[in-house]
This record gives C-alpha cells, sequence and structure tokens, in this order.
C-alpha cells in the first residue's frame, strides 16, 4: 500500500519547482547562445550568401580575401557571362 504525504505539496515544494523551472530556462537559453556564437564564419558566410548579392559580387569578395586566384576570378567572371540570361 502507498503512503502519501497529506496529499499535496507544500510552498517549498513549489517554490523549489518554479526554481527549478527558471533555472532550466537559463541553461536553455545560455546553449542557444554558445551555439550561435560557435557557428563560426562558415555559417556566416552561408548567412551573407542567402542575401540580394549578385554573383559577380561575390566573386570580387572571394577574390578580395585571397580564396581565389587572379586567373580563377578572371574564368569563373567568362563562365557568368556565358551563362547570363538574356534581356528582352
Amino acid at each position: 500500500m502507498m503512503h502519501w504525504w497529506y496529499g499535496g505539496m507544500s510552498a517549498w515544494g513549489y517554490a523549489m519547482m518554479g526554481l527549478g523551472m527558471a533555472l532550466f530556462l537559463v541553461v536553455v537559453v545560455l546553449l542557444v547562445a554558445l551555439l550561435r556564437a560557435l557557428r563560426g564564419s562558415r555559417w556566416r558566410a552561408a548567412d551573407r550568401l542567402s542575401g540580394r548579392q549578385n554573383p559577380e559580387d561575390i566573386l570580387a569578395e572571394r577574390f578580395a580575401r585571397g580564396e581565389i586566384s587572379e586567373q580563377q576570378y578572371q574564368e569563373a567572371l567568362r563562365t557568368l557571362a556565358g551563362h547570363a540570361a538574356p534581356r528582352g
């Protein structure tokens, strides 16, 4: 047979439950902030590229950062010019 302690929780029980919930929420918020801070430059670059930049600007930025050589830059520009949509 189970024995129940007068059928309810004391004020201390409710206070500890509220404190536990607040502590849990603080931990969740801190973890989310930590994950966002640790995303790294790779994710920030992907976020930046999802904006409304044209391909030539993106290519120029990569060339300026030294990610690609001048030859790669010129070749990519020619490729982009060949795939440009006709305007009419």
